[in-house]
């Protein structure tokens, strides 16, 4: 359960980081890429929750480059099911895309801390021979 707290806690962190880049480009560019702004918010949001996660959650010490790329590849599976949510809540019930984007949040967390819990953190996953 700690281990989810401070996932989550670290993972608000990334997220706040992914919705402000997200809404300053949203605010000062077209508002029609704001599937653009999706994807740099959210890949510096995934890059920085890596690198707290790595360093001070799970506190593994191994295999950094593998763990990188296993967390990326995860969070890239969460970027394609967030952009569908943000596409299909945005164009089909007609939600502002800066809600859209925040609910996206909500729908990924537990997909992705299972799925990095189970692979990218997990000891010996990476350790096997």
């Amino acid at each position: 359960m700690r281990q989810f707290f401070l996932y989550v806690v670290i993972g608000s962190f990334g997220a706040s980081l992914d919705l402000l880049t997200f809404n300053i480009l949203y605010i000062l560019f077209d508002q029609s890429f704001y599937l653009l702004y999706h994807v740099i918010g959210y890949l510096l949001g995934t890059i920085i929750s890596f690198i707290l996660n790595y360093n001070f959650n799970f506190k593994v010490v191994t295999r950094f480059h593998a763990r990188l790329t296993s967390f990326l590849i995860i969070g890239l599976l969460g970027l394609m099911v967030s952009s569908v949510f943000i596409i299909t809540i945005t164009f089909f019930f007609n939600v502002d895309a800066r809600v859209s984007k925040l609910l996206s949040l909500f729908v990924i967390l537990v997909l992705q801390y299972l799925l990095n819990k189970k692979i990218t953190f997990n000891r010996s996953f990476f350790d096997k021979n």
